[in-house]
């Protein structure tokens, strides 16, 4: 067999599986640049920039100005930071040339929820008769659950993804 046809078998593959189990959290926030034509090959080693915040934009213009194309961009909030392979492997996903990832601690928050604290369950009977002799019973069942409402802190993340491909 050809060298060409398995590599080229391979990276289907490859690309197939990457594609299906995408559980990558940089996706979420992932939009496509629309009109990007797609290409022949596929880039398997696409190159990785991680840089702050604050500098995400200019590192993206500086790359534009080099002949690279914007394919796609996303931003996404998490409560846990995320790894820049994730970036790896969505410029993968995307065949992309290069993706630069940046990643900023928007700090500790807050917010109020209710959690269980006691729960107790209560019933009664009551009895009936009327004139005409008729008994009426019945027997009530109810179950309450008491709830505390409580600060919950968590920290924030904002993650920013821009996938590149040179013309």
């Amino acid at each position: 067999m050809n060298r060409k046809v398995i590599s080229t078998g391979v990276l289907v593959i490859f690309s197939t599986l990457l594609s299906s189990c995408s559980m990558n959290p940089l996706a979420i926030g992932y939009r496509s640049t629309p009109n990007i034509p797609n290409r022949e090959w596929v880039n398997t080693n696409p190159s990785m920039i991680q840089t702050s915040s604050s500098a995400h934009g200019s590192a993206v213009s500086r790359y534009t100005s080099k002949g690279y194309s914007i394919i796609g961009h996303g931003q996404t909030n998490a409560r846990y930071e995320i790894d820049a392979q994730n970036a790896r492997m969505l410029a993968v996903e995307k065949n992309a040339d290069l993706a630069i990832f940046s990643q900023r601690d928007l700090g500790v928050y807050s917010e109020r929820v209710a959690v269980p604290v006691a729960t107790s369950q209560s019933s009664g009977y009551s009895q009936y008769r009327n004139s005409n002799e008729y008994e009426s019973q019945s027997r009530d069942s109810e179950r309450t659950t008491v709830y505390e409402y409580q600060n919950q802190h968590y920290r924030l993340f904002e993650h920013k993804t821009t996938l590149l491909r040179k013309n």
